[in-house]
């Protein structure tokens, strides 16, 4: 991701389960390695709950635009990860184990890793992460996930 304006509003969720700013640096790039890396490597390397809270402008004033540029890359979309997790030796698997309980996270997305091929989990993500949108062309996944309806704006998902 690009910050490409020096606006804040970037948050991610360190190991504790707080929310941290990550402010735009320019000339460097935020990566998010996901969470089917995550996954795959059985929790060693780890994906980032993240959120984005817009600027808000003082009262009387114009907003300030708040502008990213994001890339994603993506596995094929009927790999089923639970086919593909990577073996470590012991001693690193210590290594992970060794970081201790990690806090919990606001993370909605891609929970079915384990019985989905990776482009439906990427699909159920962006319901749960749209739910509006999802409601319209999704509606079968929509009821799925949101039995009662549209969740209150600002809720987590």
């Amino acid at each position: 991701l690009l910050q490409a304006s020096a606006h804040q509003g970037l948050q991610v969720q360190n190991i504790a389960g707080e929310w941290i700013d990550a402010p735009p640096i320019p000339g460097t790039f935020v990566v998010n390695i996901g969470k089917a890396l995550e996954f795959a490597t059985q929790g060693l390397a780890r994906a980032t709950s993240h959120r984005v809270l817009s600027p808000r402008a003082a009262p009387g004033e114009p907003a300030n635009p708040r502008y990213s540029v994001p890339f994603f890359q993506n596995i094929s979309l009927d790999v089923k990860l639970a086919d593909m997790v990577l073996e470590f030796p012991p001693e690193i698997l210590k290594l992970r184990d060794g970081r201790g309980r990690v806090g919990a996270t606001d993370s909605v997305n891609f929970t079915e890793f384990d019985r989905e091929p990776s482009g439906k989990v990427n699909l159920i993500g962006r319901v749960k992460s749209h739910p509006d949108v999802a409601e319209r062309h999704y509606p079968d996944l929509f009821k799925q996930f949101f039995p009662d309806g549209l969740p209150a704006l600002g809720s987590a998902y």
